[in-house]
């Protein structure tokens, strides 16, 4: 006689585990390139456009917005020149579904969840963190003598007030500028790595602070 399995119900359906997203080899290459520092982020858009005409199933690994982007060009319905300033803009924020987990992950090692809406905000987090790890290692090349920490926060004190107003305005919440300063100079930063991971989470506690008051 058959039986039908039985369903637990014990177990919410958003906790169901999804099948988990890989990324293209070609593509996880032009990522450990830029992080190397091989070449730029400039440089990587083109490349994947010129990469995609021969291995197309690298778009797979893409976001959609990106994907049809750069099917745009090669379709040759998009004007290159407002492909390069739409795909510039698109690839700024991009982050693959895999760096999204592992901010995720983070988070949740301390004790912080997001739902699926939130999650969405990590990209745009990323990106500015990002844009100030950039700006201050242009300053901390031609000082290394300094530490890494000491130099790091002599440099974001003086942002502090634009760097507030630039996370109100992408995340919607009013961010509290004595907060934030008080959250990043409390951290200890060795290198530039740990400068974007560390201000990128408290970026989304903030959010999540002004959000849930």
């Amino acid at each position: 006689m058959w039986y039908r399995k039985a369903i637990d119900t014990s177990k919410p359906p958003f906790e169901i585990d999804e099948p988990e997203v890989k990324m293209h080899p070609l593509l996880a290459n032009l990522h450990q390139r830029i992080e190397s520092g091989e070449i730029s982020e400039v440089e990587f858009f083109p490349t994947l456009v010129a990469m995609a005409r021969d291995y197309p199933e690298i778009l797979d690994s893409v976001s959609p917005p990106l994907k049809q982007a750069v099917l745009g060009i090669l379709n040759q319905s998009t004007r290159p020149a407002d492909f390069l300033s739409d795909l510039l803009e698109r690839g700024s924020t991009y982050m693959h579904p895999i760096e999204i987990d592992e901010v995720q992950g983070r988070l949740e090692g301390n004790g912080i969840r997001l739902d699926a809406k939130e999650r969405e905000l990590i990209p745009l987090f990323r990106k500015v963190a990002n844009q100030i790890d950039s700006d201050w290692f242009e300053t901390y090349e031609n000082e290394m003598s300094q530490p890494v920490d000491d130099h790091f926060k002599n440099f974001i004190v003086y942002i502090i007030p634009n760097l507030t107003y630039e996370l109100s305005s992408i995340s919607g919440q009013k961010i509290d500028r004595d907060e934030l300063e008080q959250m990043i100079l409390s951290e200890t930063y060795n290198n530039d790595e740990e400068i974007r991971n560390k201000i990128e989470i408290i970026f989304i506690k903030l959010y999540l602070e002004a959000k849930n008051k």
